[in-house]
């Protein structure tokens, strides 16, 4: 298997996922959004690189070829595609991407929401360790872990927000867990 091969299918995995990215309504008028510029930089800018990098260091490095590798991180990306696509269906037109807040929507707490408290996040989490698995891109998750310093610190944040605007958040903290159903 040619060392194209594995990057081929990861530009497509990754196509897959900005389609995705895209919610299935049309959107109507709707209130300024808000972006929590502090977190949203970094985070933006390690997504892109634990994006990018992976590839671009199969091309320099030429890392063998490792099925075992390429079909977890493959499995792992398709998972986390898989709960980004429910988590934003589930949101319907609350859903906003790129960082930005909008304070009009009420909480949402059914669907996965139901079960984990940010499936989006997580989606992300499983990202950033899936590109470089697949690539066998050893240096890469130096911007994987970079990617989850900031995307948890955006988490903390983002939950320290939805606890000021809905009164009710906190009770559904309690019982509903980050990432992992009765876990985490």
């Amino acid at each position: 298997m040619g060392r194209f091969f594995p990057i081929a299918v990861y530009v497509i995995l990754i196509g897959v996922g900005i389609a995705i990215q895209r919610p299935a309504h049309k959107p109507g008028p709707r209130p300024p959004a808000s972006r929590d510029v502090f977190i949203y930089a970094p985070v933006l800018a390690s997504h892109v690189g634990s994006l990018l990098a992976p590839p671009l260091e199969a091309l320099i490095e030429k890392p063998p070829f490792d099925p075992f590798r390429f079909s977890l991180g493959a499995l792992l990306f398709l998972v986390a595609l898989a709960i980004r696509g429910v988590a934003i269906r589930a949101l319907g037109d609350k859903y906003v991407h790129q960082g930005k807040y909008l304070d009009t929507f009420e909480l949402v707490a059914d669907g996965i929401y139901k079960y984990i408290r940010h499936p989006i996040y997580f989606s992300n989490l499983l990202l950033a360790v899936a590109c470089p698995l697949m690539l066998s891109a050893k240096y890469s998750y130096a911007f994987s872990a970079l990617y989850i310093l900031f995307t948890v610190v955006g988490m903390f944040r983002e939950e320290s927000r939805l606890a000021a605007r809905f009164p009710e958040y906190r009770r559904y903290a309690s019982k509903t867990k980050r990432f992992i159903p009765g876990l985490f």
